[in-house]
């Protein structure tokens, strides 16, 4: 009979699954946290490159 349960013991008593899963949310959140970063600073980049581009239309004109 304990050899019956040994497979059941050893799958409930193995943590692989659950560190996988750790690691896969911990990617999705840095994955996450970088396009919320990039959203950001793409902004910022943007509104630069149109201020130059207004700076240097009323500069030539």
């Amino acid at each position: 009979m304990a050899r019956m349960l040994y497979p059941i013991e050893n799958f409930l008593g193995d943590e692989e699954g659950a560190s996988v899963i750790e690691y896969a949310v911990l990617i999705a959140l840095i994955i996450a946290g970088v396009i919320v970063i990039i959203g950001v600073v793409g902004q910022k980049v943007d509104n630069g490159f149109e201020r130059f581009n207004t700076l240097l239309t009323e500069f030539t004109e």
